[in-house]
């Protein structure tokens, strides 16, 4: 059980005690963000931080005399500013919650504070009520060492702080022609394609607009990337005919231009594993894994909420199989990729 100080008891015992809750929320990156369950904003700590007000709901501290992990849930309502826009993102999960008790009408001393509670957080977000399933410090125990396994496949996620990728930069966005709850249909978007080019005349960068020379079709770029000055790889979404671009035409963009070096093939891989995000009508701020991208169809791995609706908006972005060619090919990141590929296979090694 936890003893408030000498100067904590005094306050207890004095008349008109005010006592507040607060919780500090780190994320990964650092960022702090303030949250109190009192009825107005509290401004405490040495750097005069201000705690926001909010309808916060917390749960009993569950505690154990043995190793068993202290647990709480926190549920937060109202949430809006970059904080919402951080949990439209998916990048809450493993922060930080400290839960202290104050007495908020005191100017700040550590001694007028109680901390109850110190773990680390996974969250889950409907609308804008954030739970909090927290666990105390004691989970650090279960860290996996060493953190990277030894396994082909690369350990980090797509987009995380290790792999280096932002996903913004990756961003294809769409209207949706028709759709149910788990496919999008969006006929102005065409099949990806993948091509090689040999001949590069400055530089084409993702979202460009791209002419054939042969015929004047017209595609999007949705990634490009250079093995040298003028060589590399290059994805495109044709835009204005299904029909593909041919061997040796030239695509041009403006000033820019690079030159085919064979035919371009399907991928229908390139989207597969990404993930699709609705930006406006019913579904608005859900998100999605991609099971499948074949021509102008998208298909969900579980299902949105709501029906897509004609003009429903979206942006979709590339998913990554943890492989070494793909990283290397299709993000040009292979500096970051984290597996591991000499390591025998287990027949190999019990043979």
């Amino acid at each position: 059980m936890l003893d408030p100080n000498a100067n904590f008891q005094t306050a207890i015992a004095a008349t008109n005690l005010k006592v507040a809750e607060i919780y500090d929320v780190t994320l990964s990156n650092g960022n702090t963000y303030y949250f109190t369950s009192h009825s107005q904003d509290i401004i405490w700590n040495v750097g005069d931080d201000v705690y926001t007000s909010l309808p916060i709901m917390r749960g009993p501290i569950q505690t154990n005399m043995n190793l068993e992990m202290d647990v709480v849930e926190i549920r937060l309502a109202n949430i809006s500013g970059d904080l919402y826009d951080i949990l439209q993102n998916n990048t809450l999960n493993n922060v930080k919650v400290v839960i202290k008790r104050i007495l908020w009408d005191e100017t700040y001393a550590a001694d007028m504070e109680i901390t109850y509670f110190v773990g680390i957080g996974d969250i889950e977000f409907d609308r804008q009520e954030l739970v909090i399933h927290c666990r105390s410090i004691l989970d650090s125990l279960n860290i996996q060492v060493p953190r990277n396994l030894f396994q082909e496949p690369c350990n980090y996620r797509l987009y995380d702080d290790n792999c280096s990728l932002t996903q913004a930069d990756y961003e294809y966005q769409g209207t949706v022609t028709s759709g149910t709850k788990i496919t999008l249909v969006d006929a102005s978007r065409g099949t990806v394609y993948k091509g090689i080019f040999d001949d590069a005349t400055n530089t084409i960068a993702i979202g460009d607009t791209i002419t054939g020379g042969n015929n004047g079709y017209t595609a999007v770029i949705v990634q490009i990337v250079y093995s040298t000055a003028t060589t590399g790889f290059v994805w495109y979404v044709e835009l204005s005919n299904t029909a593909n671009f041919e061997d040796d035409e030239v695509l041009t963009s403006g000033a820019n231009d690079i030159t085919l070096n064979g035919t371009p093939t399907t991928d229908t891989s390139f989207y597969a594993m990404g993930e699709l995000k609705v930006n406006t009508g019913d579904n608005a701020g859900e998100r999605r894994p991609i099971l499948k991208d074949s021509g102008n169809t998208i298909t969900l791995m579980w299902p949105l909420p709501n029906t897509l609706v004609l003009n429903d908006t979206y942006s979709i972005y590339p998913g990554c199989d943890k492989r070494a060619i793909v990283c290397e090919e299709r993000f040009g990141n292979e500096a970051n990729f984290r597996g591991f590929l000499y390591v025998p296979k287990v027949e190999d090694s019990l043979s």
